[in-house]
């Protein structure tokens, strides 16, 4: 606490424009930084905005690197990075033990993620929202 005319005066643990940071390594850099302890419900709400935002941007970078993973064939870890026209079919059996999804989830995923490679107007608004700036008090 700082005193300002002998009047004590709370210092939020949130750097200034917390609020509109972008997701990335700088958000996360500042989520890591910050104890729960210390912030008051306004700054959690914050917080809790903030780790969506990061989720929602590493979710994404995730299902596009499925899709990358859908058009790649089978190799060995030296080969060059080589991609195909056509869909590998067994994305999904790779997914499963590699993340440790059902087949069920693993096949919605796969599903989830070459669909959204084909509407990419619905990429670009995904990607605004993740990107867009959380206000108190706003909706969404």
């Amino acid at each position: 606490m700082g005193e300002s005319g002998g009047v004590s005066v709370r210092v939020s643990p949130l750097p200034a424009g917390f609020a509109e940071m972008l997701p990335g390594p700088g958000l996360l850099s500042v989520l890591l930084a910050v104890s729960r302890g210390d912030c008051n419900g306004v700054e959690l709400e914050e917080l809790v905005r903030a780790r969506r935002r990061l989720i929602s941007w590493l979710e994404e970078g995730c299902l596009g690197e499925v899709v990358e993973l859908a058009h790649t064939p089978p190799g060995l870890i030296d080969d060059p990075a080589v991609r195909m026209e056509s869909l590998d079919p067994h994305t999904p059996a790779v997914l499963e033990p590699l993340l440790g999804w059902t087949a069920y989830h693993a096949d919605w995923y796969a599903a989830l993620a070459l669909i959204l490679s084909e509407l990419p107007r619905t990429r670009a608004a995904l990607d605004r929202w993740c990107r867009r700036p959380c206000r108190s008090g706003s909706a969404g």
